[in-house]
């Protein structure tokens, strides 16, 4: 199998606090889709202010919080999407070009006080929806697509993770996200993800919560067919820059230059790290689809 370089998008690293983080990674929960085909009658949580700038810094690497406030940098209009209804960039498609080129700076305030809480996060991003909604006139149908994707199968020997054991991370404290001294977020129950390039760890993770993290970087929805239950330990290391040259984004594939990077493959190093295989398939996919949306007034 040929492998090709990583999307560019995939190298920019944001850079996110250490509630934003726990809310990202520790309490992450379901996608939030029901409100894209909601009546406009349906009331929805709104920010009680909100302020949108354009941003002419001219730097590209975003930064955003949603604990304990609301600000968000350096965001296009794609990247709001893809947060506030928690989809990949590959899941958007219509729209003008400037979505995936102007960027915003938005702060926003809300009633009541905050809570570190997986409801309070859900909050956040309903509260987002509705300002794309109200600023930005955004508006989305969603549909159910034939497309391609990767299926997440077990290898022939089997998998090389062991189940975790009762106490073998430590409860997460909503009270006090920083790591203990002497800790690190994989010390905690929950933490998951791609914590640098070409590095997946997951304290206590899912197959389901591989295929999704492995979506982010391979342009295409991976389905996890390996029909095994439970929870892992996992690590991964790869080369970044050495991805499927077919990933299926909006942008096309990426380049197919060679990589100098000493670390395997992705799909090698799944097969020697972890015991798992991933093999190109067909399958319903579902994406949004911009119906209208204009440039904000700023304020």
């Amino acid at each position: 199998m040929t492998i090709g370089r990583i999307r560019r998008d995939y190298r920019v690293q944001s850079s996110v606090t250490i509630a934003a983080a726990v809310l990202a990674l520790i309490v992450a929960g379901g996608p939030v889709l029901e409100s894209v085909d909601a009546a406009p009658q349906e009331t929805q949580p709104a920010f009680e202010v909100a302020s949108i700038k354009r941003d002419v810094s001219g730097q590209t690497g975003t930064q955003f919080h949603l604990f304990p406030g609301f600000a968000l940098q350096r965001m296009t209009l794609k990247n709001l999407i893809t947060m506030a209804y928690e989809v990949h960039d590959f899941q958007v498609s219509g729209g003008p070009g400037w979505i995936n080129s102007d960027r915003y700076n938005i702060e926003a305030k809300s009633e009541g006080n905050p809570v570190l809480t997986q409801e309070y996060r859900v909050m956040q991003l309903r509260r987002l929806q509705a300002l794309l909604r109200d600023r930005f006139q955004l508006a989305l149908h969603r549909e159910t697509k034939e497309l391609a994707v990767y299926e997440l199968t077990a290898g022939r020997g089997g998998i090389k993770l062991q189940p975790l054991r009762d106490g073998s991370c430590i409860p997460f404290d909503f009270k006090n996200p920083a790591p203990a001294p002497g800790k690190t977020p994989m010390d905690y129950c929950g933490f998951g993800g791609f914590t640098g390039s070409g590095r997946y760890q997951a304290s206590n993770g899912s197959m389901a919560d591989l295929a999704g993290a492995l979506s982010l970087v391979l342009g295409r929805t991976v389905v996890d067919k390996t029909g095994i239950t439970g929870r892992f330990r996992m690590e991964l290391t790869f080369a970044p820059n050495s991805l499927f040259p077919d990933a299926g984004g909006p942008d096309g594939p990426p380049d197919t230059a060679p990589t100098a990077d000493p670390r395997p493959d992705i799909v090698t190093a799944l097969q020697e790290q972890v015991g798992l295989r991933l093999e190109s398939g067909k399958g319903p996919v579902e994406v949004l689809v911009i119906d209208r949306v204009e440039k904000p007034s700023e304020n």
